[in-house]
């Protein structure tokens, strides 16, 4: 008959084994999590400003807001120190959930103003006057600066995740134009950010997408639209010429729904719905910590069932 005390020391020492194994292994994780968030931060070191009040505006004018032509606006619109705004609600649409605010336009303005000043980052690259993004498609994240404008003839494509920033007029007071049907796709319009110094002008047709903040004024000519939002932060006004969409920038909650079946029915089913999740993008090192995580998991339950 086997010793009772000698089979209790072999589940110790297996258990001991077990214990050693999994710390070990959530260790190395932590390590791995730490270097890649390390990592992630030397080679993205360019940050997204907070907008404060401004977030909620998709259309933020500084001496007033035009729309001379049907358009829509998702988020709010509105304009200061000049609190002039016309061609809403007719012909133009606002809303929802925005709508025409002039009461939240001076904060907002304050806030825009700020975040402006905070984009003037380290430049990554830098270019000459007149640079056209399109020839230098695809970007991944970073700081691009131009001595005076830039130009976008084609389509630029944004790869990787962000933020990116486009710097105009490191020489001066400079502009960011587009030619007809020019279009930016790829990267969350949310973290891609345009600081202009002087005026922005969207042609016809374009397909812009990010937060475009002008020191002068932002002008959408007809069909133009953009994912994100325009805010003129010194002077000049925003200037929507028909046919144009602005969809705003925001956090929409992502709907999770879960399904379940009675088990040996198959034919009942429960769904839930959850709404209001916000799912954020993390780093793939919290996707190791998680799978890493599950092996140890696996072992500490089987520990626990032997006892």
């Amino acid at each position: 008959m086997m010793n009772p005390k000698v089979s209790d020391e072999r589940v110790g020492n297996k258990n001991g084994r077990v214990t050693i194994f999994v710390s070990a292994l959530l260790l190395l994780t932590i390590l791995l999590v730490a270097a890649n968030n390390l990592a992630v931060n030397n080679v993205a070191a360019q940050t997204s400003p907070p907008l404060g009040a401004a977030a909620a505006y998709s259309i933020l004018g500084n001496s007033g807001v035009t729309c001379t032509g049907a358009s829509h606006v998702s988020g709010d619109v509105g304009s200061y120190p000049t609190t002039s705004v016309s061609g809403f609600p007719s012909p133009c649409s606002v809303g929802p959930p925005g709508s025409v605010d002039q009461i939240d336009a001076p904060a907002a303005h304050a806030a825009a103003l700020t975040a402006y000043n905070a984009l003037t980052q380290t430049c990554d690259h830098t270019y000459g006057s007149g640079q056209d993004l399109t020839t230098l498609s695809p970007l991944g994240p970073g700081v691009y600066c131009s001595a005076g404008s830039f130009a976008l003839s084609g389509t630029l494509t944004l790869t990787g995740s962000g933020p990116w920033i486009f710097r105009t007029g490191l020489s001066g007071a400079s502009t960011l134009s587009t030619s007809p049907n020019s279009k930016v796709v790829g990267g969350d319009p949310c973290d891609v950010w345009w600081q202009v110094s002087s005026s922005a002008t969207l042609d016809d047709n374009t397909q812009m997408i990010g937060n475009i903040l002008a020191s002068a004024s932002i002008t959408l000519d007809p069909g133009a639209t953009l994912d994100g939002r325009a805010l003129a932060v010194n002077s000049g006004a925003d200037t929507l010429a028909g046919g144009n969409q602005v969809n705003g920038c925001v956090n929409f909650p992502v709907i999770v729904t879960i399904t379940s079946t009675i088990p040996g029915d198959g034919t009942t089913t429960f769904v839930s719905t959850i709404a209001g999740i916000i799912i954020p993008e993390y780093p793939w090192g919290v996707f190791l910590l998680l799978i890493l995580m599950l092996p140890g998991y696996m072992l500490l339950k089987r520990r626990m069932c032997s006892r």
